[in-house]
């Protein structure tokens, strides 16, 4: 006969108060703690994402690093820009630069996709998906004023120019910004859990080629390490492709402050 449950029987039934039992104990569905996943090395990590790596495109190789700070404390908010050696963002990146109309045929000529002052803003605010069509943003400090009728759209997206992500220079730096952009100029900025996300490739780059953009990666970092800062910096990495899970790697074979540092 086909058994009734109901709420006496689940309480009087010690076959199904011992199944509960467990289950509040989550014995069976216990996640591994931090200790207790391996630990790779760098170059074994990277072998690990290709391995895991099926999507029929290039998918790109992430980093992600937990370092010891605290971004609640403004001298403690770990944010910069890195040019990496070998990129493939060369086709890649579109640059919209806000500056007066008197320079806008020199920032053309510098490799700026599109240029435009208040004309430009106005058409933005009117129609905010016209800045989907591009991944970087700069200005010259005499648009700033201009710049905040569209903070709300470019904040979010995180293109608003500004000093700490070096994207709101004086005339005479646009285009050495421009050709760093176009080479593959990152930028990284830790969250609010003090983490740091970044992507350092492709799985089609050779071990090497990864390996210095991780280097050039992690020394833009140290720039960035707040001074009064005591104790370790580094404390956990990982390295994750597009779509696939996470390896732990051993920040004693990345870290470049290290003697055991691989790269």
């Amino acid at each position: 006969q086909r058994a009734r449950f109901t709420t006496n029987s689940l309480v009087q039934s010690p076959l199904v108060f011992c199944f509960a039992k467990k289950a509040k104990i989550g014995s069976a569905l216990r996640m591994p703690s931090l200790k207790e996943e391996i630990l790779y090395d760098f170059y074994q990590a990277v072998k690990l994402v290709r391995a895991y790596s099926l999507s029929p495109e290039d998918p790109t190789i992430d980093v992600v690093l937990r370092l010891n700070v605290n971004p609640k404390h403004g001298n403690q908010m770990v944010r910069g820009v890195c040019t990496l050696p070998n990129s493939s963002k060369t086709d890649g990146s579109k640059i919209v630069a806000f500056m007066d109309s008197s320079h806008h045929e020199l920032c053309e000529k510098w490799g700026a996709d599109t240029v435009g002052d208040v004309a430009l803003v106005n058409k933005i605010a009117e129609d905010p998906t016209i800045i989907d069509q591009y991944t970087h943003a700069i200005a010259t400090p005499d648009m700033i004023k201009t710049l905040r009728h569209i903070g709300k759209i470019l904040g979010p997206k995180g293109m608003m120019p500004n000093l700490k992500s070096g994207t709101l220079i004086p005339l005479d730096e646009v285009e050495g910004v421009i050709t760093q952009i176009k080479k593959g100029r990152i930028e990284f900025r830790c969250d609010d859990f003090g983490q740091i996300h970044a992507a350092i490739g492709k799985v089609s780059f050779s071990d090497d080629a990864l390996a210095e953009n991780m280097k050039e990666f992690l020394l833009a970092l140290y720039e960035k390490k707040p001074r009064d800062l005591k104790g370790k910096y580094l404390l956990l990495a990982s390295l994750r492709g597009t779509q696939t899970r996470s390896f732990r790697v051993d920040t004693q074979s990345i870290d470049p402050k290290e003697i055991t540092c691989m790269l």
